[in-house]
């Protein structure tokens, strides 16, 4: 072939970045032909003087790779599935050696080079497409040697790759192949995780990935807190008992690490003080007071167990202030609703108050806020507490 003129010294493609770069060698090996490439170039040469608009340059780019994957196939004679052939080969490249293992056949060499080949991964990995390699793989380590049994009935669109990032080129995470991971889970609680996947597909506002990495996370956690609670078990079917059982594990495991139980004292009419009741007159739509009152209760937040559990109802990371000694916590309550209120022991002002899952104060208990503040403002002694503390694995209950 004729040389058309480009510069191909300094053409550079920035190819997936990959573990061992062993497609991006491959590649090398096989067009390292200065006349095939400079030919190749000029058949793209509207990509050197195209005006780059970010959306058309991304375009262009993925034609070029569409192009010059399909010349390798054809030289790898690598056998491509009917749907997302190029992305499997450009994010999952199982290098020549599965390939030849496998027939050539780009599927069944990937699951192979991954530990996961079997009829029905080769199944799912063809019906889907494109499928999130790194999810399939997780979820398989989840079940372990019984994956079979359990991923043939997940519906398929939750291995699906595309609604997450339309790019073909992606980042596989690898972290999970450095590492052999095995999860010694029992046939119930394999049935529970099968449960609340199913279940968690059902919730539009969740992501697959999201799920199966709280999943990893649990079961990392209750090694290390089956330790010291040796019955306890994933007992949860739905995704957002599971999310509860999640959130409790979580505070055991923090716990065991943190290693403490802490219990501040404060004085006893201090206390009686703050808590007091407050009634506030519930006004009509004109402003105009009516004879019914709500009832906010207020509660000083003094033990380990207290501060876990605020954080966990409100959903914000309360529990982590217990340990700062110039903190005062008071949560203001009126029946499932609550404002969580910190005050500076010092300066006695309000520093921040929120509802749940940090929100601002709703305009219903902004009044109460204002009178705790004003009884802890006008306390006319200064605002001690004790605090004591012992390890926490004297605390738990067998």
């Amino acid at each position: 072939m004729e040389n058309c003129g480009q510069n191909y010294h300094n053409f550079h493609i920035d190819l997936p970045s990959l573990e061992d770069n062993t497609l991006k060698l491959d590649i090398l090996a096989e067009f390292d032909d200065k006349k095939f490439l400079s030919c190749l170039l000029s058949q793209f040469n509207f990509l050197l003087n195209f005006n780059r608009d970010t959306t058309s340059t991304k375009y262009l780019i993925e034609e070029f790779f569409s192009q010059w994957f399909l010349c390798f196939v054809n030289i790898k004679k690598i056998k491509l599935p009917d749907k997302c052939g190029d992305i499997l080969l450009m994010n999952y490249y199982p290098t020549e050696k599965y390939l030849k293992k496998n027939k050539r056949k780009l599927v069944a060499s990937i699951l192979d080079r991954y530990g996961i080949k079997s009829d029905i991964t080769i199944k799912i990995v063809h019906d889907v497409g494109d499928i999130d390699f790194t999810l399939l793989l997780e979820i398989c380590v989840l079940f372990g040697d019984d994956y079979k049994k359990y991923i043939g009935n997940i519906p398929r669109t939750y291995f699906y790759y595309g609604e997450v990032c339309g790019n073909k080129f992606r980042r596989f995470s690898r972290d999970i192949l450095n590492v052999d991971i095995t999860f010694k889970l029992d046939k119930k609680t394999k049935e529970n995780v099968f449960k609340i996947i199913c279940d968690s597909i059902q919730c539009s506002m969740n992501s697959n990935r999201n799920v199966a990495s709280l999943l990893f996370d649990h079961f990392f956690m209750l090694e290390r807190v089956n330790e010291y609670y040796p019955n306890y078990r994933l007992t949860a079917q739905t995704y957002s008992s599971f999310l509860e059982q999640h959130s409790h594990l979580s505070i055991i495991d923090r716990k065991i690490r943190d290693g403490w139980s802490y219990c501040r004292v404060y004085d006893e009419k201090f206390v009686e003080k703050i808590e007091q009741p407050i009634m506030i007159d519930i006004k009509s739509t004109d402003g105009v007071n009516t004879n019914d009152k709500i009832k906010f209760t207020s509660k000083i937040l003094t033990t380990t167990d207290e501060y876990d559990e605020e954080g966990a109802y409100m959903h914000h990371c309360v529990n982590s202030y217990i340990k700062n000694k110039n903190s005062l916590i008071v949560s203001i309550r009126s029946g499932e609703e609550r404002v969580t209120c910190e005050f500076d022991i010092r300066s006695k002002q309000c520093l921040q108050s929120r509802f749940f899952t940090n929100k601002e104060v709703p305009e219903h208990f902004k009044n109460p806020v204002d009178i705790i503040s004003q009884r802890i403002k006008n306390y006319p002694h200064i605002i001690r507490f004790k605090q004591e503390q012992k390890p926490f694995i004297t605390c738990i209950e067998h």
